[in-house]
């Protein structure tokens, strides 16, 4: 069972994002998830059955013993890390959306690759949904004025933590240089640290 504070800390940005899916998606359509996680088993209970996930072995990340999802959705195995090698990527049917969600920042490889992966798996007219933490927010700037680190420690053990975050400008850049069209941005302020917000 995964525990209560976990499910709180995030329950905001699941919904933010499903409202967001609602907007633009309509329920037959085709979804990778990037990652398997709690969200993917709200999506699906949202409505949309058509749907995939991409990352780790379900084995590595325990989610297996923590998230119920159907066995109906299919899982791939991929590193991201690969992302840069494109003759290791998985070659896929094409979606026509793709769940990007608080998985940027724990990556250590340039986005351009990973955004370029991306761009080859969605049909045109398809949709990337991306939230990532803003690597310039507000209460980062605070933490800063009063000498303390804004961002963690790369962790020990199988869960480092961020890597790197980035801004609204970087994002654009990145997504300008992989072919996309950027349709809206907003920053969000879902998670409460010590009261400086993310």
């Amino acid at each position: 069972m995964i525990k209560l504070d976990y499910i709180n800390f995030h329950r905001k940005r699941w919904m933010y994002l499903l409202d967001l899916l609602d907007e633009y998606l309509e329920p037959h359509f085709s979804i990778l998830d990037i990652g398997r996680s709690p969200l993917t088993a709200l999506i699906y209970q949202r409505g949309y059955k058509n749907l995939t996930t991409l990352g780790f072995p379900i084995s590595k990340t325990h989610l297996d013993k923590l998230v119920k999802i159907p066995n109906s959705v299919p899982h791939i195995e991929f590193d991201l890390i690969n992302c840069k090698y494109p003759e290791k990527w998985v070659k896929l049917p094409e979606f026509d959306a793709i769940i990007f969600a608080e998985v940027l920042e724990h990556l250590c490889v340039a986005p351009e690759y990973v955004f370029s992966y991306f761009r080859s798996l969605l049909r045109i007219g398809g949709y990337l949904f991306i939230q990532t933490p803003n690597a310039v927010s507000i209460g980062k700037r605070l933490k800063m004025i009063m000498g303390l680190h804004p961002y963690e420690t790369i962790r020990m053990g199988d869960d480092p933590g961020h890597f790197r975050e980035y801004t609204k400008k970087e994002l654009f850049d990145y997504a300008d240089r992989a072919g996309f069209e950027v349709l809206m941005h907003a920053y969000k302020n879902y998670f409460d640290l010590n009261g400086l917000g993310n």
